[in-house]
């Protein structure tokens, strides 16, 4: 008997833990973070930016002008999120809109070997996602909408091109885990 009711408290225990790490960006968007994935200070991410990528000027200078609303590090990358309610009335935003900023940023990064874009559909969003090098610091960008193109969720993870696969699981962690209100 007393096996059973450790076996009913384990259960119990990890079916209440389990979704522990979703937070909501919005009042319409919500994410699953990834293992160790914390929030940070404007000041934090410069700091750990300046250390992880030897002070890159781009990149500093990018993480200075940002909107700190949502921005995280975990293990050696930092990721920045941001949240937008798209108005009925917004004819640029609709089914097409990836494709349209797609061609514009394939356009733009001709030339660069570092540079590659894909979109695809997870879970009912359409996604957008850029991948480029710029220096020793690694970059993904990516575009989400719901269906209905009604919210979005944008964001940058940066690296050091020396941990594109860390970084690629965290961006698949996001994209497959974020859930967005229609």
């Amino acid at each position: 008997m007393k096996k059973i009711a450790f076996l009913i408290w384990g259960l119990t225990f990890s079916l209440l833990s389990f979704g522990q790490n979703a937070i909501s960006l919005s009042d319409a968007v919500k994410l699953d973070l990834p293992d160790s994935m914390q929030k940070i200070t404007k000041e934090e991410a410069l700091a750990f930016a300046g250390k992880q990528f030897n002070n890159e000027p781009r990149t500093m200078r990018s993480i200075a002008k940002r909107r700190m609303d949502n921005i995280y590090r975990v293990k050696n990358v930092l990721v920045t999120l941001h949240t937008e309610a798209i108005q009925p009335d917004n004819k640029t935003t609709t089914e097409g809109h990836l494709a349209q900023l797609k061609k514009g940023f394939d356009e733009l990064s001709y030339g660069d070997p570092t540079y590659s874009s894909k979109e695809e559909t997870i879970n009912n969003n359409s996604v957008l996602v850029e991948n480029y090098i710029v220096g020793n610091v690694g970059y993904y960008r990516f575009y989400l909408y719901n269906k209905n193109f009604t919210r979005a969720v944008t964001g940058i993870l940066e690296f050091k091109k020396t941990d594109k696969d860390d970084a690629n699981l965290i961006l698949n962690h996001i994209l497959q885990t974020v859930s967005l209100k229609d």
